[in-house]
Order: C-alpha cells, then structure tokens, then sequence
C-alpha cells in the first residue's frame, strides 16, 4: 500500500480471498496504522485470517532505520 489514504480496499479483499491470510508489516506502531485499516476492511469478511508486525505500543530504541528493523524483527530476512 502506498498510502492509507485513500486505502485501496479492493486490493485488499482481491488478494485476501486469494490467499485467505493478510500480513501487514509496518515501521511504525501496530496502533491505528496500515494493520488497523486492512483489520477494519476485513472485519466483515469470513475466513481471512490477519497478523500485524510492527512496533510495539512502547519507546522505540534509537538507531539506524536497518538497526531497528533488525532490533524488532521487521528486516527481510527476519520476515522470511
């Protein structure tokens, strides 16, 4: 998603019928983004199971962008 607003929802529910599973990886809070906006979209629909990453609702360490992703487990290779 390139914004979440508008949020394109259509793309959301294509590809979450397609493949019944919807992980949003944000790198920010889990709270009131991306993961909240797909969770809302999807909240009628049957069978479509979700998972948020993202940070914590806590003090984010400082660092490097590639430094905190790694610290929280959102770079690539901790995603694969």
């Amino acid at each position: 998603m390139s914004s979440l607003k508008p949020l394109d929802e259509e793309a959301i529910l294509q590809a979450s019928k397609k493949t019944g599973l919807v992980i949003s990886v944000e790198e920010h809070s889990i709270h009131n983004g991306l993961g909240a906006a797909v969770a809302e979209t999807l909240s009628e629909e049957v069978g479509i199971r979700q998972k948020i990453l993202g940070l914590p609702d806590e003090l984010p360490m400082a660092g490097e962008s590639d430094e905190v992703l790694e610290y929280y487990g959102l770079c690539g290779s901790s995603l694969a």
